[in-house]
């Protein structure tokens, strides 16, 4: 699926480093959010992109996937995790094949 921005390449290639930024940014902070492969951040990547579909705001749109879908899921699974006394380690994020963010808490 090739992201559809207005503003054209320049507007997909600025979503998209925001996106590998805000997503780099927070995986060093947490030191437990990790993309094990490449794919799976680009695909990451892609998907967020896809999300955004304004070009005057690309780079709020992808603080705004961050921050109110990526960061809210994976906190609700590690209160789950933490309510049945499990550990956590590491969350690896990957785009699922229904088309949204899928967690795997280790």
């Amino acid at each position: 699926m090739a992201p559809s921005i207005a503003g054209g390449g320049w507007a997909i290639a600025a979503a998209a480093a925001a996106a590998r930024g805000g997503l780099r940014k927070f995986a060093s902070a947490q030191n437990r959010l990790s993309l094990l492969r490449q794919e799976a951040l680009d695909d990451a990547v892609k998907l967020i992109v896809s999300r955004c579909t304004e070009v005057e705001s690309g780079a709020r749109n992808v603080d705004h996937i961050l921050t109110r879908t990526l960061l809210p899921e994976i906190s609700k699974e590690f209160l789950a995790k933490m309510a049945n006394g499990e550990g956590i380690n590491k969350v690896h994020v990957s785009v699922g094949s229904q088309g949204g963010f899928q967690y795997k808490i280790v």
